[in-house]
């Protein structure tokens, strides 16, 4: 019958782990953003030439 299929004894177990900053020990928050991307490699070398001319 379906009412013995399963054994009722048998209690489900759930560990939930949140995760923790390694170096800081502070709770990750995950939330989810809008992204931005973008397409690079046709400015490569005007990238490249303008970051010789940027002083840090």
């Amino acid at each position: 019958t379906p009412d013995n299929c399963f054994n009722s004894s048998i209690e489900p177990t759930q560990t939930i782990s949140y995760p923790f900053c390694s170096r800081s020990d502070t709770p990750l928050i995950y939330r989810a953003v809008s992204s931005w991307f973008i397409r690079v490699e046709d400015m490569v070398d005007r990238l490249l030439a303008n970051n010789s001319k940027t002083y840090w």
